[in-house]
């Protein structure tokens, strides 16, 4: 965070200082230099955290909506309908996927009445993770919506447990569709989000499939469901094995992922599914 930026942030951090209101006005004035983004990230921290008011933020509304209108200028230009999702992973739709999902989240601490319109536009870009967050953020504002809206998020490896989880938030993890509630399919979303990270995969795994559930557990206890997927970014019909790799998740209770997803990114054939398992799960003790 630019150091400006964040003697700003530190000022609003404290609720009783006297130069809350200059401070989020020289806050603004620094996304106007080019730390919008900057910006825009720490307003979602101070708003998520209680540390800035509704009312605080609203006469600044207009800014942030300026800003996503031009983020959703460039995103709404690279979205594609169908079944081809290859267009979410082009290196070009890195950073406006980034920028709107931010600005998607922030919205839903806006004033309703400003942001709702630009929500529902948002409603209808077929990126699942864009749709999550217009999605989450008018649930927020306390909108209905049409079940065919969080059917089709939940149904998207990569945001399924982001959207459990941004329901529980609000309370209302009752709209999680029952068929995408079960605990393997939250645990598959679980390993495709660790495998996405740019330190991992970096791209969310185009398929995945749950190939044995192992269970754990100490002697005397209930035991735990270890899930064993194989998956891969996108069929290689030419390549050894067709591109699957093991990976583990689990166990998931209560809607809630409990473990650590792993996956060495070994091949799917070269192990039986209880090789992959042992040197997966143990991975901190042994092999």
């Amino acid at each position: 965070m630019p150091c400006e930026v964040s003697t700003f942030v530190e000022i609003l951090r404290n609720p009783k200082s006297a130069q809350r209101a200059a401070a989020l006005n020289d806050l603004f004035r620094a996304a106007e230099g080019g730390c919008t983004y900057t910006v825009a990230e720490a307003c979602l921290d101070l708003l998520q955290k209680d540390e800035l008011r509704l009312e605080e933020i609203a006469p600044h509304a207009g800014s942030i909506l300026e800003y996503w209108n031009r983020v959703h200028a460039v995103a709404a230009q690279m979205q594609q309908h169908g079944p081809d999702t290859e267009w979410i992973l082009e290196d070009e739709y890195t950073a406006p996927r980034a920028e709107a999902e931010l600005l998607l989240d922030l919205l839903g601490y806006l004033p309703a009445e400003a942001v709702e319109p630009f929500l529902e536009e948002a409603l209808r870009l077929p990126d699942p993770r864009l749709k999550c967050f217009a999605v989450t953020s008018l649930l927020r504002h306390g909108r209905v919506l049409d079940p065919d809206h969080i059917e089709y998020v939940a149904a998207s490896h990569e945001m399924r447990l982001i959207l459990m989880e941004q329901l529980q938030g609000m309370d209302l993890q009752w709209l999680m569709p029952e068929r995408w509630s079960a605990p393997e399919l939250l645990a598959a979303s679980d390993l495709v989000r660790w495998a996405a990270h740019p330190n991992e995969l970096g791209v969310p795994p185009e398929e995945i499939e749950l190939m044995e559930i192992f269970q754990v557990g100490n002697e005397g206890e209930n035991p735990e469901n270890i899930y064993l997927f194989r998956f891969r970014e996108y069929p290689r019909p030419w390549a050894t094995g067709e591109g699957w790799m093991a990976g583990i998740a689990g166990p998931v209770k209560d809607g809630r992922s409990l473990g650590s997803p792993w996956s060495s990114f070994k091949r799917w054939d070269s192990m039986t599914p209880e090789e992959h398992f042992e040197k997966l799960y143990y991975r901190g003790s042994c092999c």
